[in-house]
């Protein structure tokens, strides 16, 4: 089985991974994000912190799939070879 996601770098440009193992269970996060995990002063002090003005909407596009086998993750692999 495999797990994809496909967004837009230019709405997300930031990438968080992390996991987490812990006896019996295992959890692993794949989170695109406008910003860092040090915080919103950090980003403020960096430059980085995004604000949206009242009345002021964004949208982000975030497609989540799963690839049921062997033949849909070399299929999806070739896929990502021709871009």
């Amino acid at each position: 089985m495999g797990v994809y996601l496909v967004y837009r770098k230019a709405q997300l440009p930031y990438y968080i991974g992390w996991k987490m193992m812990g006896q019996g269970e295992y959890v692993v996060g794949m989170e695109p994000a406008n910003c860092h995990v040090e915080g919103r002063e950090n980003d403020l002090k960096e430059g980085r912190l995004q604000y949206l003005e009242p009345g002021e909407k964004k949208e982000f596009n975030i497609e989540i799939g799963v690839l049921g086998g062997k033949g849909s993750i070399a299929e999806f692999e070739k896929m990502l070879g021709n871009q």
